[in-house]
This record gives structure tokens, C-alpha cells and sequence, in this order.
């Protein structure tokens, strides 16, 4: 049997606990209810990533598929808010009246796909409507500078019963997620130049921020049949790290042997929509996302999924790709210690 994988690529479970009690503390002025808006925010702000849930023992792509789909769409969140409220009536009906749990169910469920969005990891926001993957790049999975400052806003307006402090927290979560869209347009037009530098004429352009910060970004583009890849550390001023290319694969090119109805060319190109067409090969034979990688300016990625092209009928296996020894390499780029 097949294990079904589901990629840790969610923005940290911590940030959205705290921002959905963020939300939901805002939404409130009065003193005595700013305690039981952060608890149901809480849960509220993690509860559209229950779709982990959703699994299947024979399917290695059902994770792909269903994980930030409908439970993170638009018009889910007063479902989702509904159910979350139902759910807590059983606890908090001797505390609150219904209306209030539903509005602070509502505040911290909303927040959870639009703070996802903010990644690179594809949020399906506008579901059913479009099963496009949003990402607007403008701040990582996980950011200190972005959840720490967040924790301590949201617990002053827990302790101190004032909700100003919450509104303070979201102001500052804001100006951050706009640095980092500056940032990242700053880091696309870098990836331009160089691809200029180059001789290359660009069809894609992308920008994703490396873990952790808005400073060291993955930038790629895509010139014929190849992608290549750089680092770019958007500081004062900017510069580049120089990576690798790959060729770029193209299922109906490189597995025009496979039966379109057969399961490794359903999985590839199941795949293929996930990693937004950004997908390579390796010479063993792994399928790579090259949207994320430990180094910002390796080819290399995070997962992957090995291919077996000679048995159309069989699944592709998921394959992690991690590496901790490029992690001093990591930092030296972010610290600007490399040449």
C-alpha cells in the first residue's frame, strides 16, 4: 500500500493560530469578551488545514490535490466559520451567544487562506469558480520577523483586555506582508536583468522568499527549454548568487509514450499543475519541484516524485530531496558572506 504524503508547506501552524486570534480579537471591543474571541480565533485560524485529514492509503497525489482546496477558498469561509462555531456551541454556550462565537469563528477562519496566500505555495482562494493555485510570494512559510512581533501584540490584547493591541499587531502584519511584495518585485526585476546579462529572453519569471526572511529570494525564469535558477539578497542594495539551470519538463514532450489514461500520466500531471508547470527531471529519474530548495540557487528541491515510465499502470513514488549540510551555505548567502 502507498502512503499519501502531504508537504509541510503551509504557512507555520503557529503564526496561523496566532493571527486567527488577531483577527478574531479585533472584530471585538468589549473587555470581558476579548479572552473568548482569541481562544475561538484560535482554533478557528487553524481549522481550514483539518484537510490533512483527507487521506487516502492508495493514492499518492490525493494530498496534492485536496490539501489547500476547498476548505481554504473564499466562499468556504462562512461554511467553515459555521462549522467551527457548531462545533465550539457544545463548549462555549454557557460563555457567548451563538452570534458572537459564528463572528469570532468568521474573523479567524478568514484569516488562515488569505495569510496561505501570501506563500508560494499555491492557495485555491477562488474556488469553484477557478482551481488556479494563488501565491502572491511575499513572505515565507515561517518568519520570525513576521510571527514573533504577532505573539506578543495578540497576548497584550489577551492580558490587558484591549483590542487596540490586536489592531496594532495586524497593522504591523501588513506593512510586513507589503515589504515583502516590494521585495519581491524588487527580486523579479533582478531576476530580468540577469536573465538580459544572459542573452535570454524570458518567458516565466518568478520570485519566491527563501525560509525564514524577506532578504535571500529564489528567483527563476524560464529561457526555451531550460530553468535557471539564482539567489538574489534584496538588501540596500541587491546582488546575485549565480545558480544552475535544468531542462524544464514537459509531460506530453518527455512521457509521450505514457497512455493518457494510464496513473503515472495522470500523477505527472497532477504534479505538473501543483509546481505550476516549474518541473525538472533527475538523471535518476525524480520529478522535482523546483519551486523551493534549502539553497536558493540549487536545482536540486525539496521533493520530488519518482517516475516509472516503463509501468504506465503504477504510481509515482514521493521522494524527499533534503539536505542539512547546505544549511551553513544557506546562511552564509542570507548574511552576505558569499562571493
Amino acid at each position: 500500500m502507498l502512503k499519501t504524503y502531504y508537504i509541510a508547506s503551509d504557512m507555520d501552524s503557529i503564526s496561523q493560530l496566532i493571527i486567527g486570534g488577531g483577527f478574531s480579537q479585533a472584530s471585538e471591543s468589549r473587555a470581558s469578551y476579548i479572552k473568548k474571541a482569541t481562544l475561538v480565533g484560535f482554533f478557528a485560524g487553524t481549522a481550514p488545514d483539518f484537510d490533512v485529514f483527507f487521506r487516502s492509503a492508495t493514492d499518492p497525489m490525493f494530498g496534492y490535490l485536496y490539501h489547500r482546496h476547498f476548505t481554504h477558498s473564499l466562499v468556504f469561509i462562512p461554511i467553515g466559520a459555521l462549522l467551527c462555531a457548531l462545533f465550539l456551541w457544545v463548549f462555549a454556550k454557557k460563555y457567548m451567544s451563538f452570534k458572537d462565537l459564528y463572528k469570532f469563528s468568521f474573523f479567524g477562519y478568514a484569516s488562515h487562506a488569505i495569510l496561505d496566500a501570501c506563500t508560494s505555495y499555491g492557495t485555491m482562494l477562488l474556488w469553484p469558480f477557478s482551481y488556479k493555485r494563488i501565491a502572491w510570494n511575499s513572505i515565507s512559510i515561517i518568519d520570525p520577523l513576521f510571527t514573533f512581533p504577532l505573539i506578543i501584540f495578540v497576548a497584550l490584547a489577551y492580558f490587558k483586555k484591549n483590542n487596540k493591541w490586536a489592531k496594532i499587531g495586524l497593522a504591523y502584519c501588513c506593512v510586513y506582508m507589503m515589504l515583502g511584495l516590494f521585495q519581491h518585485q524588487r527580486a523579479k526585476e533582478v531576476t530580468i536583468k540577469q536573465a538580459i546579462v544572459r542573452g535570454h529572453s524570458p518567458a516565466r519569471v518568478t520570485a519566491k522568499p527563501s525560509l525564514g526572511n524577506i532578504i535571500l529570494w529564489r528567483t527563476m525564469y524560464q529561457h526555451k527549454d531550460k530553468v535557471y535558477v539564482d539567489a538574489a539578497r534584496i538588501a540596500l542594495k541587491t546582488k546575485v548568487i549565480k545558480g544552475s539551470s535544468a531542462k524544464l519538463f514537459v509531460l506530453d514532450r518527455d512521457a509521450s509514450h505514457l497512455p493518457k489514461d494510464s496513473l503515472q500520466y495522470r500523477d505527472i500531471k497532477i504534479f505538473s499543475w501543483f509546481s505550476d508547470q516549474w518541473v525538472s527531471v533527475s538523471e535518476d529519474g525524480v520529478l522535482i519541484d523546483m519551486r523551493y530548495s534549502v539553497l536558493p540557487n540549487s536545482t536540486t528541491g525539496l521533493w520530488g516524485m519518482r517516475l516509472f515510465l516503463d509501468k504506465p499502470g503504477s504510481h509515482v513514488e514521493h521522494v524527499s530531496l533534503r539536505s542539512d549540510r547546505e544549511k551553513n551555505a544557506f546562511f552564509n548567502m542570507l548574511l552576505g558572506k558569499t562571493k
